[in-house]
């Protein structure tokens, strides 16, 4: 997997952006941006969950917190994608 991160400088404000790389197939497949494959909300929590399970951060709690207060997901239903899309166990008690 590889991370490339990349920091925007403004004025008043910075800008990170993280672009990795999955060796998975995504969820949703169709959705691009500008020619550019982008991942959906969905594989997006899908993959915070599998970060959790195999290395917790406060950061992707908060993300995934948040996440599921602005959609209908539930953890039941993202963590049976993120043991779909990474075909890996994930125990819910490692999300607690």
């Amino acid at each position: 997997m590889g991370l490339h991160t990349f920091v925007f400088k403004f004025p008043d404000k910075e800008l990170k952006v993280d672009f990795n790389y999955y060796p998975f197939p995504r969820i949703n497949k169709d959705r691009n941006w500008q020619g550019l494959a982008i991942d959906s909300l969905e594989d997006i929590a899908a993959n915070k969950v599998h970060t959790i399970a195999m290395k917790a951060r406060e950061r992707d709690f908060i993300d995934l917190y948040f996440i599921m207060k602005e959609t209908d997901f539930n953890l039941p239903r993202l963590v049976d994608l993120a043991r779909a899309k990474f075909d890996w166990p994930i125990d819910p008690v490692q999300l607690g």
